[in-house]
This record gives structure tokens, C-alpha cells and sequence, in this order.
């Protein structure tokens, strides 16, 4: 019987795999009309998480939410099911994977990896698109019906090259020491004997401390993975987060930090609208930005808005170089997103070529009562106009006292200071040092010649190479690594 059954869901499944994709995104269609009955309980569970993590919005901004994600639903029905399935027809999807090379110089390299990656409801497709372009064994949790847990195994095993249950940790640290990488969810892991009390959104958890225990027993990597639905696709950004784990209690507090970031930042989740709201704050910040006084490029300012986002953690930011307030608005907005502070250093005097009588001199910026330069009126309208005040802290002093003001450990550090030789050194050697492990650093003003521009920019760029950090984007003359 248990056979015929399996025969059954597996040809029905297929068959499903075949169905057009619009018939599960069309509301108006009698497939989302049955599936929207027979799932009243899981959207009741998507409200009860909406509630309990985002008590601080507003009722509207919640319901908007919650309706989003329940439209996700029958399309990751879709997707998941599709993922089971499909053969070549999985090669149709586009795909991109961020900083895949950390995965791929470590499965070289024969170094165990422990790939933590947060639930979705996108997850079995997740795992089979990251499990076509890398070798990935996996753990699961076994379904308590027969028929249903082979239907599970039988499409994981599409691509994977193994699978164990979650309770079988001897078979995991084999793998590990074996140098195999393998998925693990810390966020669907939560057993009271492996498990500490941390905080998520603000409310105390339960939270797994079993990879920071396969780490101790078999120095794998923790590489982060994490998966977002684009426009016209999908997107895997990787991120080693082998630091977190210096005890137990601190892998709990910075996974659920990082997990809690990606929620946030997933697309479908930018101040609870649909999907296209992304573009939509992008034309917004290229629209009214730009009509700041500055010398940064759209193109730029959008760069230092997604890294600044991508990098959150600790919730700390610095930028040297403030002038009018144009970089401070998009930094200052993926702070907001992200319920950040930027620190934002300028003595508002201006920088050598804005003096009076020098090549950018101004007269908008200039104070004629006191004969100087002074910035800080403008800068001040431009975050009030855009209301961004309360993410954006100005430190009125020079680079280097600000340094010993500003927190350390920070995780987004822009640098657009003076561009003499001695002023980008100090502040490459004032300000670095305070950057977190796996931050990100910004430096503007990048040359590859002196006709084009000032060197001293480029110089602090090639000592960060030097020094380890790693290129992870370059637009225009803005490079963006990562320690």
C-alpha cells in the first residue's frame, strides 16, 4: 500500500511540475481558491510571526506584509515542488551566486564547511540551485509519514550528494572532517540539550549552539548562505562567518543578528510592500539625492546603499568625508532599513581644493561673517529633509579624534576624506583597525592614473589589498572590500 501511495504522490508531483507557473500566482484561478483553503492554518502562522517580530509597525504595514508573503506562498509551492522534479528544465533559472569563491577555494582546499542558511519558504529550491553548482550534502529532518519522507528524499537527492537525519551528528562530523560542505539550518534547530537563550527581533529564543561545537570538533568553515528572490531570478550571497564562533553564547547572539539582517533585507520585505519597492527606493535615492551638493556618481551612492545593507551586523557605520550630506543620505537610508547609526566625520571646513580661491571653491558653502568654509548648515537640511536624523550621528571634529569617539567594531566604513597623501594615511590608519571582522570598506576617489586623479586614494586601496582585504565590487572611481 505504502508503495502504491508513494507511486501515486510521485506522478502527481510531476505532473504539477508541468502546470504553468502564472496558474499559482493568479488569484483569480480555482487552484489559488482550493489551496488558499486548505491553507488557512499557515497563513495564520504568517501572521503570528509578522506580529511577533515587527511590533513596532503599524497594523497596515504588518497586513501588507502578511499578504505579500502569503502571494510568495503558492509560488514557492510552485518552485519547490518544481525544484523535486525538474531534470535539465532547472538549468531555465537564472541564478547568481555572490562571493562563491569562498566555497569554492575551501571544497579545494578539501576544508570541511558548515553552510547555515536561514528558512524560507523558498528552501528546497534554494537547495537544489546551490546544489547544482557545488558539491552539497545535507541534513534533514525525516518526515513521520513513510510515503511523503521518500517523496522528500527522492527529490533532495536530485542533486545532493548525500543526506542524514538532523539526530545523526556522527554522520555529519564524518562529512565535515572529510572535507564535504553540508546545509544546516541553525533558525529550524532549536533542542534544549545544544540550545542557549538569545535574542531574535527583540525577543528572547531558544537558539542551537551545535555548529559552533562541529567547528571546535572539526575546524570546518561557517559560511553563511544566503538566498533571495530578484526581479528575474534568484540570488545566493556567501559570507564566512567562521569568527562568530568564539563561544557558544556569542555563535547564538551573532547568527540570530545575522539571520535577523537577512529577514530584513530579503526583497520582498522593503517597508512591507510588493517585490518592485526596491526599484522604487532606488529611483527615489537617484531622484532626490542627487540633487545634493557633491561629487558622487548615482552609480556610487546606490553601491555604498547595498554594501552598507549587506554588511549589517553590529549596526555600526563611519564615514569620513561628510560635505553636504549626498553619501551620509545613502548610507544614512540603508541605516534606516536596517535600524542602524552612521557616524558621519567631517570638521566641515571644507578640504584643501574648496578654500577660497582653490579649483572647487563654492560660495554657497562659504561664511562670509567668518571668512571660512562651512558645510555643516547644508549637511544638517539635507538629512532633516529626508528625515533621516535620527540614523545619522555627525561628529564634528577632525578624522583622527573622531576615531577615538566613534565605536569600534564597525561593519560599514566609508572613506572620502581629504585626499592628500598624509590625510588618507591617517585615516586608513585611524579607522581601519576599528572595522569588524568580515566588515566592509568603501573608498571613493579610485584613479588608475594621476591625469585622471589624485593617487592617495588609490595608494590606502592597494595597502587594504595588500593588507588582505579582499575586492568584492568596483563602480566608477567607488571600490567596495571586505576584510
Amino acid at each position: 500500500m505504502n508503495n502504491i501511495t508513494l507511486i501515486l504522490l510521485i506522478s502527481f508531483t510531476k505532473a504539477l511540475s508541468f502546470i504553468p507557473k502564472s496558474i499559482f500566482t493568479n488569484k483569480n484561478s480555482p487552484l489559488w481558491s482550493l489551496l488558499s483553503k486548505l491553507l488557512k492554518k499557515r497563513r495564520k502562522i504568517i501572521e503570528a510571526n509578522i506580529n511577533h517580530c515587527y511590533q513596532d509597525k503599524t497594523p497596515e504595514w504588518r497586513n501588507d506584509l502578511v499578504e505579500n508573503i502569503w502571494g510568495e506562498t503558492f509560488l514557492a509551492l510552485y518552485e519547490n515542488n518544481f525544484a523535486w522534479n525538474a531534470d535539465k528544465r532547472i538549468n531555465k533559472y537564472k541564478c547568481e551566486v555572490q562571493n562563491g569563491e569562498l566555497l569554492a577555494d575551501a571544497q579545494k582546499q578539501n576544508i570541511g564547511v558548515l553552510l547555515l542558511f536561514r528558512h524560507s519558504i523558498f528552501l528546497e529550491l534554494s537547495a537544489r540551485l546551490i546544489s547544482e553548482r557545488f558539491e552539497i550534502y545535507g541534513m534533514e529532518r525525516p518526515n513521520n509519514n513513510p510515503a511523503i519522507q521518500s517523496l522528500q528524499q527522492k527529490g533532495r537527492l536530485k542533486s545532493m550528494k548525500g543526506l542524514t537525519a538532523n539526530s545523526n551528528i556522527n554522520q555529519l562530523i564524518n562529512w565535515l572532517k572529510e572535507g564535504k560542505t553540508v546545509l544546516y539550518g541553525p533558525d529550524q534547530d532549536y533542542r534544549n540539550k545544544r540550545s542557549v537563550v538569545s535574542e531574535f527581533f527583540s525577543k528572547p529564543c531558544l537558539t542551537t549552539t551545535v555548529p559552533y561545537n562541529l567547528r571546535k570538533i572539526t575546524n570546518c568553515k561557517l559560511i553563511y548562505l544566503d538566498f533571495y528572490k530578484t526581479t528575474d531570478g534568484y540570488k545566493f550571497i556567501l559570507e564566512d562567518v567562521s569568527h562568530t564562533a568564539e563561544n557558544k553564547q556569542a555563535f547564538a547572539d551573532n547568527i540570530n543578528k545575522i539571520i535577523e539582517r537577512s529577514v530584513n533585507q530579503a526583497q520582498n520585505i522593503i517597508y512591507g510592500i510588493t517585490e518592485g519597492s526596491s526599484h522604487r527606493l532606488l529611483k527615489f535615492m537617484i531622484d532626490n539625492f542627487n540633487e545634493i551638493k557633491g561629487f558622487l556618481d548615482p552609480e556610487e551612492g546606490n553601491a555604498l546603499h547595498e554594501f552598507c545593507k549587506s554588511s549589517y551586523l553590529n549596526g555600526i557605520c563611519a564615514e569620513i568625508g561628510s560635505y553636504c550630506g549626498k553619501s551620509a543620505c545613502y548610507i544614512g537610508h540603508a541605516c534606516k532599513e536596517t535600524g542602524s547609526k552612521l557616524y558621519s566625520v567631517d570638521h566641515h571646513k571644507g578640504s584643501e581644493e574648496q578654500q577660497f580661491g582653490e579649483e572647487y571653491f563654492d560660495e554657497e558653502i562659504f561664511d562670509y561673517s567668518k571668512n571660512e568654509v562651512n558645510t555643516l548648515p547644508l549637511f544638517l537640511k539635507n538629512i532633516s529633509k529626508f528625515e533621516l536624523d535620527n540614523y545619522i550621528e555627525p561628529v564634528i571634529m577632525s578624522s583622527k579624534e573622531a576615531s577615538k569617539v566613534v565605536p569600534d567594531e564597525l561593519d560599514f566604513l566609508f572613506i572620502d576624506g581629504s585626499h592628500t597623501f598624509e590625510s588618507a594615511r591617517s585615516d586608513y590608519k585611524y579607522w581601519v583597525k576599528k572595522l569588524r571582522a568580515g566588515g566592509v570598506l568603501a573608498i571613493h576617489d579610485i584613479y588608475d592614473s594621476a591625469e585622471e586623479g589624485g593617487q592617495a586614494p588609490k595608494e590606502i586601496y592597494l595597502k587594504a589589498l595588500d593588507e588582505g582585504f579582499k575586492l568584492l565590487e568596483r563602480r566608477k572611481s567607488l571600490v567596495i572590500l571586505k576584510r
